[in-house]
């Protein structure tokens, strides 16, 4: 099976929207006016948060993956720079010089991977492809000498699996495609003191870019995906799957969550986040021809999935970040796949649990999709890579700022993060 990050023609330029209030109210102020404004829309980020543009990473690159390292810094690694163009490199976003600095290169060249931050703060980079090509392969970056070592290889090779830490510290490897079997059920456990992985069981139904949260208790959710369709599968309806899955590490199985099935799709490329509330907000995605801008919460006290309300808009390969005060930042994505190919969006959104609605926000400085979004420790999001226009690469990088106004009320609220991906969606 080839890599399934598709090449698309040349793409139309995004229609950005933009509201300004014109006229006055009576029995209001000019200035009470635009804080209703505001308030309503988030437009011009006087409530919600900004986004400002942080610089050039040395690679443009998608597909990547961003994880925050015990330092502070962010670890980018891998993507894909243009069509059939990997990437082995690696680089270091500093949060206090506000620049991407080179790391030591992969072994391989790779996209479409994982990545997961270990207990003792390295980095496991497993799968991803290479043109036409599926890895099993797997390597360590250590933060304290800047450089990557290999590790053990999977038992199976695999690409747009999920990965996800266990709370005894070892990583659970699920699904993805393979170049042998092509979508697979299979899962394994890495362990970081033996550097090795070995298979433990299977998922209920094969998937691939599917979402993967890690829930309060130490079991593991696995939702929707894609269970098949070739090189053209995003085209598909039929191979979208709605069913989840539980995995219970202390017995090495997965279960179907009950009530779920093949009758409404989650589809795949949306986003999954758990809330500080230990529900998971799962948001957008595609399936078939159909960008979706619904949103649904688990509940795993009751084990049911119920409707919340929609995004503004319809998304797919967008990010999902849990902030500091229980908010999600919803960035990017594509809003349609017709010909002549996906419009890629510079629209972004805000969850509020508080309220169960999301909040409109100012553009992102760049359209963007397949980019990565990471929370730092300052609260702020670093917004970095993904594709644009036709499907090539971009180096820009951006922050997104929360504005205090509306995280004061929370500060107590708990910092946990789902994805992957991220969260990282699988």
């Amino acid at each position: 099976m080839k890599d399934l990050a598709l090449d698309r023609r040349s793409i139309p330029k995004p229609e950005r929207v933009r509201t300004t209030a014109r006229r006055s109210v009576a029995g209001f102020t000019v200035t009470a006016v635009l804080l209703l404004v505001a308030a309503a829309s988030g437009l011009g980020g006087e409530v919600y948060g900004t986004f400002t543009a942080v610089g050039e990473m040395n690679d443009a690159r998608s597909y990547h993956t961003a994880t925050l390292l015990p330092n502070g810094k962010v670890l980018i690694a891998g993507g894909r720079r243009t069509y059939r163009e990997e990437l082995d490199s690696a680089e270091l976003y500093d949060p206090a010089l506000h620049k991407f600095i080179p790391t030591g290169k992969m072994h391989w060249a790779r996209a479409g991977h994982t990545a997961t931050l270990l207990p003792d703060g390295r980095v496991l980079i497993a799968g991803g492809f290479q043109p036409g090509d599926a890895l099993a392969s797997a390597e360590l970056y250590d933060p304290a000498s800047g450089s990557f070592r290999p590790t053990g290889r999977m038992t199976v090779a695999r690409q747009w699996h999920s990965a996800t830490l266990l709370p005894d510290g070892k990583v659970l490897i699920a699904g993805g495609a393979s170049n042998q079997t092509g979508i697979t059920p299979t899962a394994e456990l890495y362990d970081p003191a033996t550097g090795k992985f070995v298979a433990t069981g299977s998922l209920t139904v094969a998937r691939m870019l599917h979402y993967a949260v890690a829930l309060d208790k130490g079991a593991v959710l696995i939702i929707g995906g894609v269970r098949g369709g070739g090189p053209n599968f995003l085209f598909s309806g039929h191979n979208f799957l709605a069913s989840a899955e539980l995995f219970d590490p202390r017995l090495g199985r997965f279960t179907e969550v009950p009530g779920t099935g093949f009758g409404r799709s989650t589809g795949s490329n949306g986003s999954a986040v758990l809330l500080a509330s230990g529900k998971v907000l799962i948001a957008g995605g595609i399936d078939g021809e159909v960008i979706v801008s619904s949103a649904r919460l688990y509940d795993p006290a009751t084990g049911q999935f119920v409707d919340a309300r929609s995004m503004g808009s319809e998304r797919f390969w967008h990010e999902a970040t849990l902030l500091g005060d229980g908010c999600v930042l919803v960035t990017g994505g594509m809003k349609t796949n017709q010909w002549p190919g996906p419009v890629v969006v510079a629209t972004a959104e805000l969850y509020d649990p508080q309220r169960g609605a999301f909040l409109r926000l100012p553009d992102m400085t760049t359209p963007r999709a397949a980019h990565t979004a990471t929370l730092l420790p300052d609260g702020q999001v670093l917004i970095a890579g993904g594709v644009r226009g036709s499907f090539i690469a971009v180096s820009s990088a951006e922050l997104f700022r929360p504005a205090p106004a509306i995280s004061a009320h929370r500060a107590g609220a708990k910092n946990s993060s789902g994805r992957g991906r991220g969260a990282i969606r699988g």
